[in-house]
């Protein structure tokens, strides 16, 4: 993902280990993949076009840095999509 560029910034509130509420900033990028089955198994199964989706936060928190990655079967439309679809992991 480090040749794709960040579709944009999404807000979260975080709760450190203290339990004291902070904003987080993440950027989001995603990119179109697709995935071919094994060479035996080219005929029986299709190929899978996937939606890579990295947020990863931008910055130096003083807690742990958010990263997460996720590959899905959507199409994203903009970063809005790709936030609500890392809430439902």
């Amino acid at each position: 993902m480090e040749e794709t560029s960040a579709k944009g910034l999404h807000y979260i509130d975080v709760r450190d280990d203290k339990g004291e509420m902070t904003k987080a900033a993440l950027e989001i990028k995603f990119k179109r993949i697709a995935i071919l089955p094994p060479i035996g198994k080219q005929n029986r199964h299709p190929a899978l076009d996937l939606t890579v989706i990295h947020a990863s936060e931008r910055g130096a928190p003083i807690r742990e840095a958010i990263r997460r990655r996720q590959a899905a079967q959507v199409t994203p439309t903009h970063r809005s999509s790709c936030a609500r679809r890392r809430r439902q992991c």
